[in-house]
């Protein structure tokens, strides 16, 4: 198949938040190379849906789930929807504090159509100034890796950085992970794998994806000369403003990551909460601190 008969279709997730994920459709709606923008209402508590449904046409869908299971069960229900109702293969999926130029979408099109065994085809993120972030791509990271990340001590001087720092070599690299907010996948090897752990309801999906993605020796791939923008977090934090709430929802997803993946055993997993402990208190003395100088 040519790429000019392809064709993606994009998968966007809602919760709450119908204001961003209504932005967001207005840009990308004129977008050539989307087939189908399929709108996952993640069973909204607010009127979300019904907003969303007044903007749905021959090519913008929406549908709403029958309950909230989180980021994986939201996004993997709009990619089954995809492969099996609209026949689909590659799917982008984008958070909807996100933009992706018409001709950054070909590249990656154009690059997964070429390589057999990639998963997933991401490129570099970008923050709202227009800066590349460093984080866009990193290796599956280890126990001792996970427990000591973002702690109290720099992580240069632990020795525990797993992220990957060439993404100023403008060629495509094969990688481990990316960041979930944007990315275009082969929705038949995807699903093949079991997709997004429906356990896990946020964070630490692509540490686990890029781990089930190594174990079925398949790639994830990153275009280091294209780039995406991502205003970080706004969606999460409308819906979870509380620090306490959102370290729950780490440690929870961590938990599993530990445990399922990495196999880790009870008093590695004791010592994991022990540290995320830390974590949390860490980040209160810092807020309240910056309180305080305001």
């Amino acid at each position: 198949m040519q790429l000019k008969d392809s064709f993606v279709d994009l998968v966007v997730l809602n919760y709450n938040d119908s204001e961003s994920t209504i932005g967001f459709l207005q840009l990308m709606e004129s977008h050539s190379c989307i087939r189908y923008i399929v709108i996952v209402d993640n069973c909204s508590t607010d009127e979300s849906y019904g907003k969303l449904k007044m903007h749905e046409n021959s090519k913008v869908i929406v549908l709403r789930t029958d309950f909230n299971g989180g980021y994986g069960y939201g996004n993997n229900f709009g990619c089954k929807y995809c492969r099996e109702k609209l026949g689909g293969k590659y799917i982008l999926i984008c958070n909807p504090d996100t933009y992706i130029e018409n001709q950054t979408i070909l590249a990656m099109l154009s690059q997964m159509m070429s390589e057999k065994k990639a998963i997933i085809c991401s490129c570099v993120m970008t923050d709202k100034l227009g800066n590349r972030c460093k984080n866009t791509a990193w290796r599956i990271p280890t126990y001792y890796q996970i427990i000591m990340h973002d702690l109290i001590f720099p992580e240069k001087f632990l020795g525990v950085g797993y992220q990957y720092y060439n993404i100023e070599s403008k060629e495509n690299i094969n990688v481990e992970c990316v960041q979930g907010s944007l990315y275009l996948l082969d929705v038949d090897k995807f699903i093949d794998i079991g997709g997004f752990d429906e356990e896990v309801f946020l964070f630490n999906e692509e540490n686990i994806i890029g781990h089930k993605i190594k174990t079925n020796k398949y790639d994830v791939i990153l275009l280091t000369d294209f780039e995406y923008w991502h205003l970080h977090s706004v969606s999460i934090n409308k819906s979870y403003s509380s620090i306490k709430a959102k370290w729950k929802l780490d440690w929870d997803s961590q938990k599993i990551y530990l445990k399922k993946y990495l196999h880790i055993n009870k008093i590695g997993i004791l010592c994991a909460y022990v540290i995320m402990i830390m974590r949390l208190l860490e980040i209160e003395v810092k807020c309240t601190l910056v309180k305080n100088v305001r």
